[in-house]
């Protein structure tokens, strides 16, 4: 993945850290890539969901599980391409 574009999702999930220390459960989808347990390769999936927590010590993003009302849906951050949601809709990286 190329620098910037890492730099963005970077940003974009320390913003995210913000938000959540806040109070909020901010809703994101992600597009992230999921290895094929048999081949080599794999394909891209999206998720929508909030985000109950950016975990930086084992890279993952932890989404919020409305219907137990616990941690559901962890996916790694490495694996992930893009963020896209409501609190990025003003924001706009500028590689500096």
């Amino acid at each position: 993945m190329p620098e910037h574009i890492q730099n963005e999702l970077n940003n974009k999930f320390m913003l995210l850290n913000a938000i959540i220390e806040t109070g909020y459960r901010p809703e994101i989808k992600v597009t992230y890539f999921v290895p094929d347990k048999t081949n080599e390769g794999g394909s891209y999936e999206n998720y929508i969901g909030d985000v109950k927590r950016v975990d930086s010590t084992f890279r993952t993003l932890i989404f919020y599980d409305k219907e137990r009302d616990i941690s559901g849906k962890v996916i790694d951050i490495g694996k992930i391409i893009s963020v896209e949601g409501e609190y990025f809709e003003d924001y706009r990286y500028t590689d500096v």
